[in-house]
């Protein structure tokens, strides 16, 4: 294609504008800049490689630029990005980035280029923007911004210096520039702002810290999917050369007249009958096809799952006994391979396993589900998330964005609110309801108040464990009394009272629960 005869261009404006220029730098908006290579390989490590290693006949290489003759390289950039990267480069006073977007944008492009000072100094901004922010402008989402942006390029300092700066703040508003980090890059700085400054040092932004050993880590597995000791040479299993052969998982996958071999990414071989596979999976029978047409071929089809997903996977496909599928990540992996390899059974069978988990993990399926669209389960987990007393960071955060979180958060700001303004209880002359502590807003989990009474329902709200049963308000409602009165026993009166708030409370979440927006 001829660069020059497909658009209209514009030229940038000064200084890349020069008549001495000898290379274009073209935007996707068609805008040229004319630059100076020396200028360009000072500043740029990119650069310096790109013009100073020999190249192939330049006139083959680039586009010529058909008034100056120059050669052209179309860059990914927009105009006012590059234009502002490129003020940074040469000598002449450094742009002001007032708008955190376009910081970000500029931030992005130096590290592409490998434009060590620019960045330098851009993180100096940002750095004095946060410790020394202008009065007339609203501090909080400034902060927070800055949050987003770092922990989006891997800026730990700056993240760090932002995530101090919040602490100063009571509450934050969700900035658009949240919705480019994930719900975990959140969680880290909703967990360091109710921890505080003393943890400072064991905190990392950017990316989350490795668990401890010896923590409850989700389904940790090993990278094989199997364990420790299995190997070609382990019990059960049978070294043909070829792959580790299946005996030990099931004697319905080893049979030597079946007439397809699968091999799992572990190196697991599975012996599978034809018939069975071409009613259960058209995706698995044209690759076993292929790979049996092909003179060529090991004769093997081989997977990217590995040998407990296929395990599963196959005996959901056999006249055989559902499997036992061990934990949540299995459920989704079994999930993922029966959408992959189109198996319908397995599929249903996979999202059953799934809904199983969610009263016990609702956090973890919150998320999960998130990932693969499935509005109601989100919905559901939402529902039993709601007396999670402290949100603890798992991996399923850092796979979808902070706005999956923040919907969570709202909705159970929503709940909690309800159920305080529900739960109106005249205890011993304490009327809770009058100076109950409500929780003010989704960036901040602490409630405010000063009286016992609230400091005790504050308690315990989090200890209904089956959350929002009205026959679990009854059965509670002894123990849940004394604890809220700091007595071992209460008028019946207070007691009916309590218990005439259940069902109206019920009602209340079964409405927000409708009305929660799930954004896919």
């Amino acid at each position: 294609m001829n660069l020059n005869d497909s658009h209209q261009f514009s030229l940038a404006a000064a200084p890349f504008d020069r008549r001495d220029a000898d290379i274009v730098l073209r935007t996707p908006d068609n805008v040229d800049f004319h630059l100076h290579k020396a200028i360009l390989c000072i500043a740029s490590n990119f650069f310096d490689g790109m013009f100073n290693i020999p190249q192939p006949d330049e006139s083959c290489q680039y586009e010529i630029h058909h008034e100056s003759g120059i050669p052209i390289v179309c860059v990914s950039e927009r105009s006012l990005t590059l234009d502002s990267l490129l003020r940074f480069c040469y000598p002449s006073t450094d742009p002001s980035l007032k708008d955190e977007e376009l910081m970000a944008d500029v931030l992005a492009a130096a590290q592409k280029y490998d434009m060590e000072d620019v960045e330098r100094r851009i993180k100096k901004s940002m750095l004095v923007s946060i410790l020394y922010p202008p009065s007339n402008i609203p501090l909080a989402p400034k902060i927070v911004t800055a949050y987003a942006v770092a922990v989006r390029l891997g800026l730990e300092d700056v993240a760090c210096a932002a995530a101090v700066a919040s602490i100063s703040t009571i509450t934050f508003p969700y900035v658009p520039a949240l919705d480019k980090v994930s719900s975990g890059a959140l969680h880290r700085l909703l967990e360091f702002r109710r921890r505080g400054l003393a943890e400072i040092g064991s905190y990392s932004f950017c990316t989350p810290l490795e668990p401890p050993a010896g923590d409850d880590n989700p389904d940790k597995q090993s990278d094989s999917g199997l364990s420790a000791e299995t190997s070609a040479t382990a019990p059960g299993y049978e070294d043909g050369g070829k792959g580790v052969i299946a005996h030990n998982m099931s004697t319905q996958f080893c049979h030597e007249s079946a007439g397809v071999t699968i091999q799992s990414s572990d190196n697991v071989i599975f012996k599978v009958f034809r018939t069975i596979l071409a009613l259960g999976s058209p995706v698995l029978i044209r690759k076993a096809d292929d790979v049996l047409a092909s003179p060529d071929s090991s004769q093997i089809v081989s997977i990217d799952e590995d040998s407990k997903t296929l395990h599963m996977l196959l005996q959901l496909l056999y006249p055989m006994e559902e499997p036992e599928v061990p934990d949540l990540s299995s459920a989704v992996a079994v999930y993922m391979a029966s959408c992959k390899y189109e198996v319908l059974v397995a599929k249903a069978f996979a999202k059953r396993q799934f809904r199983e988990h969610i009263r016990d993990d609702p956090l973890r399926t919150y998320f999960m589900a998130s990932k693969m669209g499935w509005a109601e389960e989100m919905r559901e987990a939402a529902h039993f998330s709601l007396f999670v007393e402290q949100d603890k960071w798992v991996p399923e955060m850092e796979d979808v964005p902070a706005a999956v979180y923040r919907q969570l958060l709202d909705y159970r700001l929503d709940c909690q609110r309800a159920i305080y303004r529900r739960s109106a209880i005249d205890i011993n002359g304490w009327k809770t309801h009058t100076s109950l502590r409500q929780p003010m807003h989704w960036s901040n989990s602490k409630l405010y108040g000063a009286d016992r009474s609230s400091w005790e329902v504050d308690r315990i709200l989090p200890s209904i464990h089956d959350k929002l049963s009205t026959s679990v308000f009854r059965s509670e409602s002894e123990a849940v009394i004394a604890m809220a009165c700091g007595h071992s026993s209460t008028s019946d009166d207070s007691r009916n009272k309590f218990l005439r708030t259940a069902e109206a409370v019920q009602t209340e979440l079964d409405e927000l629960l409708i009305k929660i927006q799930i954004n896919l």
